[in-house]
């Protein structure tokens, strides 16, 4: 994208590029324009008024639409442009032996326990769900959507600046522009990419393959592991065809609740708490983002995503693997059923450390006497659309069970 800025009152201290609320490029309007400055005599800062920025099609939903802004000196947005479109999806060359079983979820929902339920089966492989929190795929498509940027990958032919540090991600201005011939560009942006992205799946499937020689499970088909509601799902489900999703969701004043009483159990401020002025604040701001995040995920992915309720996992968990082997189409014997309802109903191990209560059951509703009125106010403000759209429809504030 290129263009140019000025402020009729205000200087333009910056052009962003979002995408669904989220920023994913700001750049300094930097680019010398003497055409702009010949017809902006009066106005400072015209003879660089110039901005040229580049987005990565990995960092795009599939149908997209792009807001494109500028951001005054005192942090007015003004709108310039909307951009709109679609992407194919990625697809690699690479034939996994595992496939993803994406937890997607939000920090103090269960989702530990619901991994090592899942684990518990002699098809899926997790990897010491309550000892590590591993997460090679979110680590791995990381590197892959960083590395797909162009501002990336043109660095090879124009670093641009000092080769060292991370000079390879290509972070830093200016930004490399597009390659001259464009057979090459091509080949960079969507051959190499595609290459790039059948690395990174070698990468995650090579992990879990251990991690089942090490578990003696010859028949696993799955790998299970906890993904954020970001564009790791997304990104997954397109380059593993049979990736299965469970969407893992908590009366979300209970998951307020248990993040205060964690924060307050470990003693230091986890879950971004610190960067709030108060506990309304966070939750407003914080946690409201957060859990409208998932909400839009579930919406998106309802059609092929399997839905869980924390609640539902801890009063009726034979119930809820039931439903899990269903949705993956595994062994729902009764022993695998057994395993699995064994690893939930599990006391003194080494869930110890990560709960704030000792039966889950207890957790259930806690928010009614753990938050003032004050912050269920602030919960209801922030979070009851969400609630109510995963099925949590009792009154938020004062109500009773």
């Amino acid at each position: 994208m290129a263009g140019w800025a000025l402020g009729r009152e205000q200087p333009v201290s910056a052009i962003e590029v979002i995408q669904r609320d989220t920023c994913l490029w700001r750049i300094s309007p930097d680019v010398p324009r003497a055409d702009i400055a010949e017809r902006f005599t009066d106005r400072p800062g015209a003879d660089a008024a110039g901005f040229f920025v580049t987005v990565g099609g990995l960092s795009l939903d599939r149908e997209f639409e792009l807001l494109v802004r500028a951001r005054l000196e005192d942090r007015t947005r003004i709108p310039i442009a909307t951009i709109a479109g679609s992407r194919a999806a990625l697809a690699t060359s690479y034939e996994p032996q595992m496939q993803p079983l994406m937890v997607t979820t939000l920090g103090r929902t269960g989702s530990t326990a619901l991994v090592r339920m899942l684990g518990a089966h002699p098809e899926v492989a997790a990897y010491r769900p309550f000892e590590y929190e591993p997460r090679a795929a979110s680590y791995w498509m990381g590197v892959l959507r960083g590395l797909a940027e162009p501002s990336s990958y043109r660095r090879q032919l124009m670093p641009s600046g000092p080769i060292d540090g991370s000079w390879w991600l290509g972070t830093d201005p200016p930004l490399p522009r597009r390659i001259r011939e464009p057979e090459l560009g091509d080949w960079l942006g969507r051959e190499a990419i595609a290459e790039l992205a059948g690395f990174c799946q070698s990468r995650v499937d090579g992990l879990y393959v251990r991690v089942a020689a090490l578990q003696d499970r010859p028949a696993a088909r799955y790998f299970a592991e906890k993904l954020r509601p970001d564009f790791v799902p997304e990104l997954m489900g397109e380059i593993y065809p049979g990736a299965r999703e469970v969407i893992l969701a908590r009366d979300f004043r209970d998951m307020v609740s248990s993040m205060f009483a964690f924060n307050a159990k470990r003693g230091f401020q986890g879950f971004r708490r610190g960067a709030a002025a108060s506990d309304a604040e966070f939750i407003a701001d914080r946690v409201g983002g957060s859990v409208a995040a998932l909400e839009r995920a579930w919406r998106s992915r309802a059609d092929r995503a399997h839905l869980v309720r924390y609640e539902d996992m801890v009063r009726h968990p034979r119930a809820t693997a039931e439903g899990l082997l269903g949705h993956l189409g595994l062994d729902s014997s009764d022993a695998a059923l057994d395993a699995m309802v064994a690893s939930v109903t599990a006391r003194g191990d080494e869930s110890d450390g990560h709960r704030t209560v000792r039966d889950p059951a207890d957790s259930i509703g806690r928010w009614r006497t753990d938050l003032s009125p004050d912050l269920q106010s602030a919960c209801e403000e922030a979070l009851g659309p969400a609630l109510r759209s995963f099925g949590y429809e009792e009154e938020v504030a004062h109500g009773h069970r």
